[in-house]
């Protein structure tokens, strides 16, 4: 068992869900506004569309951390290097992105950045 490979999944895990209750709380609801979405033209298909996407992202989080789960109880094996070779890669290219994108002010970046390393650093 690695337990860097762990940290990076609960790390990844927590990312999901903060992912989920920071959209909530800050994006969607603003986005979801009795004036906004009707000044756009959208309506409540589209709003409940865009919140299915927004969790299915945190879902999608979720099972990432579950493979990285299952990896770190298989040290040594070659495909789940290569797994978490890809998925370290994910995450290494998503947080600069995020980083770059935000001008710096999102953490999630550093979030990514954080669990690339301990992949890495788990899997070498």
């Amino acid at each position: 068992m690695n337990s860097y490979l762990l940290i990076a999944a609960i790390l990844t895990f927590i990312a999901g869900l903060v992912h989920s209750m920071m959209g909530e709380r800050f994006f969607l609801v603003r986005l979801f506004k009795a004036d906004y979405p009707e000044a756009l033209g959208i309506d409540e298909s589209i709003n409940q569309t865009t919140r299915m996407a927004w969790h299915l992202t945190t879902l999608a989080l979720w099972c990432i951390a579950i493979i990285i789960g299952v990896v770190a109880f298989h040290p040594g094996d070659a495909l789940a290097g290569w797994i978490g070779n890809v998925i370290a890669g994910f995450f290494t290219i998503s947080g600069v992105i995020s980083l770059v994108g935000s001008h710096g002010r999102q953490f999630l970046g550093i979030g990514f950045l954080l669990i690339s390393f301990f992949i890495w650093f788990g899997i070498f």
